[in-house]
């Protein structure tokens, strides 16, 4: 946010301050104004929203004063530049490099098997509880005021575009940064996850299908589908988790999008249903509260993501080593910024890009969760797929071609 200009003028051959016009005190200037719970200069920024106070120690910095930070288009240095154009400057953000799985899960996995049992709420058209994340991780919240942020979301288009690609681990932890998802990916393996498997029964003449539910202390229950041949090849087998797209579930990709080919060709097919992404009221209301306490809907679908990821890796029927990622529409658009994120994903077939603004009406506060102010800047280069990590196929959306060019491509990538 721009600060007022001071002018100066020439009198006598003296430069004199006109009257009335001093250096505008900003918020963090005083020792604990960073962490008060008050907007200390009037202009809609609150504590660790503020940029100048993301270098505070109370906002994870490392010390008041002149600091750069991640802040989109926000120089607050002597050097005139921003870590927005991928320099490193004396910033250490929280997650230093590409998030990569290691082994088995640090922490086990609860899996009970409940047939029948309720599937409670876990489709897109759920995630009520996500109103309430900010109890859940009181000490990441970043407020910010209802009008600040819909000036960020206005002017969102104005900010520059991020042209030079950072080094890969600096990118991710911008992205994560953006995202704000390292504190939840810092803590993945080691927290626990309840796997309840309630259905499992045969699905076509070749194919059997599980439906899962998992539950994450910081997300609550998510649902995830597993699609099986019925009789595999030697065991463990490659997997290919899908995202579905907006206003659609999980098992809406096994009849819109030819999911039995998965099976036919040796793959299991996951796919892990998304909740507040059903392109609604709901979606529109969780993604802007998410982003008046600091954090983002896309962040946390991520993260969903990579609770699937976690389950994956703990089934000895399935190869851990051998995990392709499919994305669908705005399962694209958020699987995206997933390979950013992350290396374990061995291959990734995308047909969307990603634009990280929507449509917004300020009288009507609500946004999709694709909305990310401080990951606009980034919007090229995360759609930028040759600088990616992992082996990305592009195709047109809803596979024109059918999954014939998606299976040679994980092919190419998941045999063993």
């Amino acid at each position: 946010m721009s600060r007022p200009f001071c002018p100066l003028a020439l009198v006598s051959g003296l430069l004199l301050l006109l009257a009335g016009c001093a250096e505008e005190a900003r918020e963090g200037d005083v020792p604990g104004q960073c962490s008060d719970g008050q907007d200390n200069d009037g202009d809609g920024w609150t504590d660790c929203d503020e940029p100048q106070c993301l270098s505070a120690v109370a906002c994870g910095g490392g010390g008041d004063g002149d600091d750069d930070d991640s802040a989109p288009g926000d120089d607050d240095d002597t050097t005139g530049d921003d870590d927005t154009a991928g320099d490193d400057d004396d910033v250490t953000l929280g997650c230093p490099q590409l998030f990569t799985f290691a082994g088995e899960p640090l922490s086990g996995v609860t899996e009970t098997l409940d047939l029948g049992g309720p599937h409670g709420c876990v489709n897109p058209w759920c995630g009520e509880e996500y109103l309430d994340f900010h109890l859940v991780a009181p000490d990441h919240v970043r407020p910010i005021s209802a009008a600040a942020l819909s000036e960020q979301i206005q002017s969102i288009e104005d900010q520059d575009l991020v042209v030079e690609p950072p080094e890969t681990d600096r990118f991710a932890s911008e992205v994560i940064e953006a995202l704000r998802i390292c504190f939840l990916l810092e803590g993945l393996d080691e927290r626990s996850l309840e796997a309840t498997i309630v259905e499992d029964h045969g699905e076509t003449q070749t194919t059997r299908i599980e439906w899962i539910l998992l539950t994450d202390p910081m997300i609550g229950t998510i649902r995830i589908m597993l699609l099986f041949p019925v009789q595999p090849s030697a065991e463990p087998l490659p997997v290919i988790l899908a995202v579905h797209g907006h206003g659609t579930e999980a098992g809406d990709f096994v009849y819109a999008w030819d999911g039995p080919d998965y099976p036919d060709r040796g793959y299991v097919l996951a796919a892990v249903d998304m909740r507040a992404n059903g392109g609604d009221q709901l979606e529109l209301d969780v993604g802007w509260h998410l982003l008046l306490n600091g954090f983002t809907l896309q962040g946390l679908h991520i993260y969903e993501i990579m609770v699937a990821h976690k389950y994956l890796r703990t089934r000895p029927d399935l190869d851990s080593s051998r995990i392709g990622l499919l994305g669908q529409s705005a399962g694209s658009m958020k699987s995206n910024a997933v390979i950013r994120v992350t290396d374990s994903f061995a291959a990734y077939v995308s047909d969307n890009f990603s634009e990280y603004t929507s449509d917004f009406d300020p009288s009507v506060p609500g946004i999709e969760e694709d909305t990310i102010p401080n990951l606009y800047p980034y919007t090229d280069l995360i759609n930028d797929f040759t600088t990616a990590t992992t082996p990305v196929l592009k195709v047109d959306y809803g596979y024109p071609d059918g999954t014939g060019p998606l299976l040679d491509f994980f092919d190419l990538h998941l045999a063993p």
